[in-house]
């Protein structure tokens, strides 16, 4: 029986690395996808993000999602994919993974990580990006975090749309939805 699970964790400097580090090991990957700057690596990436975000900043957001264990792995992947597309709509980088607990076969999970900021138009270098937003001379400062973020109806909207989804691939594959 699927369960329903989403939570949604705000990392700032201090932890976001580690919590990265920790939780991104490409060895224990089911499946790993990252919509990052210039596909660079995504530890880099992310390590870049924590240097130069301000002190006290949001480096990301982290989303948890439990995937049915009655889907198979291309339809999780399908599942979390559109999910993923849908939710961040090529508007920020993210790193995705889908993992399998080692405790319990069946728990299988997903988790993204993606930047508040906005991917722009504007030309400027990665370590730029983190910077503070300029609203004045966008191309000196960083890129803009979106405000849709701090809401607390984001949350609602993101769970909301997560069950949308989930319940699509329940019944396309025969099974209850939640």
């Amino acid at each position: 029986m699927a369960i329903y699970h989403l939570e949604v964790k705000i990392l700032k400097k201090e932890k976001a690395y580690n919590y990265f580090k920790r939780n991104f090991k490409t060895k224990e990957a089911l499946y790993q996808k990252d919509y990052i700057f210039q596909n660079i690596d995504n530890l880099k990436f992310w390590e870049i993000a924590c240097e130069n975000e301000q002190i006290n900043g949001r480096i990301f957001r982290a989303v948890e999602l439990s995937l049915p264990y009655e889907l198979s792995l291309d339809e999780n992947i399908k599942l979390v994919n559109e999910f993923v597309e849908t939710l961040l709509k090529k508007r920020h980088y993210y790193s995705l993974i889908i993992k399998v607990s080692k405790n319990n076969l069946k728990n299988i999970f997903a988790l993204i990580v993606f930047s508040e900021r906005i991917i722009d138009d504007v030309d400027r270098p990665l370590e730029q990006f983190f910077h503070y937003y300029n609203r004045h001379n966008p191309h000196k400062g960083g890129a803009r975090k979106d405000p849709k973020w701090r809401e607390k109806s984001t949350l609602y909207e993101t769970r909301q749309l997560w069950e949308e989804i989930l319940n699509k691939y329940l019944k396309i594959n025969n099974f209850n939805e939640i």
